[in-house]
């Protein structure tokens, strides 16, 4: 272990190892030292066990979040997102073609189809007393045929830890972290918290554009992976998302017209 190597090497362990070789030194003396040694040395190690824990720690040890369970992933959310790309809980239909519009085969009257970006919620579960810095997140296709890279994009959102039922500010762990002196707190829970992060942007102009030039892609739907992290004062989390989307020339016309492209009119 790195701890009792750095141990033995310090001056102090070379001074003690070279009284053992004195031969004024008692053995009383000799062991004494020894002890101490050992003592430290098991000190260190405990300390350096002990970094990186957080305060859920006070909590017994089957009441305690298992590891990778800490920050979870608990689905997506479509609700309240405008876009012209169509996305659900599970898949997405994304665009990647940016098409006109006419309504009459004569093309008296060209306009270009609402081209965006892609977009969607995702919502966590926190179910540590901490809050959880949400600060980045990768996607990743699935397919290695497709030879694409992984999308890296920055995030900044707060995953909000658990709470007290009886007092929504009051942090905890289990449900006796509730209980408030002269007051009636019976029932009082410590629930986790959902937190809806709006907005989480999966797919760009640039991205589109990137991915629209790929005829392995187009058409076809494609498993991603998103790996989101976070992060407390001590310590970093991951969360895993599987979601399935198909690229392709959606027509995004209002009703009453449709889509052309740059074969039947130039520029589109």
């Amino acid at each position: 272990m790195r701890v009792g190597s750095r141990t033995k090497d310090s001056g102090h362990h070379r001074c003690d190892r070279a009284v053992l070789h004195h031969p004024m030194v008692h053995r009383e003396e000799v062991m004494r030292r020894l002890y101490e040694i050992v003592t430290g040395t098991a000190v260190l190690v405990t300390v350096a066990l002990g970094c990186g824990s957080t305060t859920d720690d006070s909590a017994p040890a089957n009441q305690r979040p298992q590891p990778g369970l800490v920050m979870r992933f608990a689905g997506f959310d479509v609700t309240g997102i405008e876009q012209q790309d169509a996305v659900f809980p599970t898949s997405a239909q994304v665009d990647v073609v940016p098409s006109c519009c006419t309504e009459d085969f004569l093309f008296t009257e060209i306009t270009f189809e609402s081209f965006t970006q892609t977009t969607i919620n995702v919502v966590f579960v926190n179910e540590e007393k901490s809050d959880i810095l949400l600060n980045g997140y990768t996607i990743h296709f699935d397919d290695a045929s497709l030879g694409l890279g992984d999308l890296d994009f920055n995030i900044s959102a707060l995953l909000q830890g658990r709470r007290c039922s009886n007092d929504l500010l009051r942090s905890c762990v289990v449900d006796t972290d509730c209980f408030i002196p002269g007051q009636m707190t019976t029932g009082a829970t410590c629930d986790a918290n959902q937190t809806v992060v709006s907005g989480v942007l999966l797919f760009d102009f640039l991205t589109k554009e990137l991915l629209r030039g790929n005829p392995k892609l187009l058409g076809t739907a494609t498993t991603i992976t998103i790996t989101f992290f976070g992060s407390d004062p001590n310590r970093s989390f991951q969360a895993q998302a599987g979601y399935v989307v198909t690229f392709d020339d959606f027509c995004n016309c209002p009703d009453g017209s449709f889509c052309v492209s740059s074969g039947f009119v130039p520029g589109c």
